[in-house]
This record gives C-alpha cells, structure tokens and sequence, in this order.
C-alpha cells in the first residue's frame, strides 16, 4: 500500500462568501457544493472510486477538522488466498 505521503488527497473546505469546494489532485478545478454535507458525500463517492486517497476536510482558518482515508481495496494480504484454500477445502466448489 502506498505511504500517507504519496496518497493522493482530496480537499473539501469552505469557500467565502459561502458555499464547500472539494478539490482533488487529478481534477484541474474546484467543484462547488452548497452546503458541506453534499461537499463531503461527493468526495467520498469519488474517494471510493479512486482509492487509495485522503480526504481533508479544513475549517475556514484552514485547519484540519476531520481526515478519512479510503484504503486500496486491490490490495491483497493473502486474506482472498486463504479464503478460497479454506472453502476448497470444505468441499464447496469455487466459481
């Protein structure tokens, strides 16, 4: 899995007057939300489909609030191996 250092990191914060931006390495602009709620179910969908990244949500002093981290689900620790071993040998038959 890559280091916290090169993940990439989506940033949500507010923007004045009002309004959220989230902006995202691989993206080249701010995308602007309403209010942070939607901000932030935006981000993680997108979190979700480029995993692994961050997300940093800044208050208005630029502070981080929260942080999540979308781990690689590709990566594998030999659970998915153990698993079809375990259920091969039980019997049932794997697809």
């Amino acid at each position: 899995m890559p280091a916290m250092e090169t993940m990439a990191t989506i940033v949500v914060k507010p923007k004045t007057p009002q309004g959220w931006v989230m902006m995202t390495p691989r993206l080249r602009s701010e995308i602007y939300f309403h209010g942070r709620q939607r901000a932030l179910q935006f981000a993680r969908a997108y979190a979700k489909l480029h995993r692994p990244v961050r997300i940093r949500v800044l208050s208005e002093t630029g502070d981080v609030e929260v942080e999540e981290t979308f781990a690689d689900t590709l990566y594998d620790r030999g659970h998915a191996t153990q698993q079809v071993e375990i259920a091969t040998r039980a019997g049932f038959e794997v697809a």
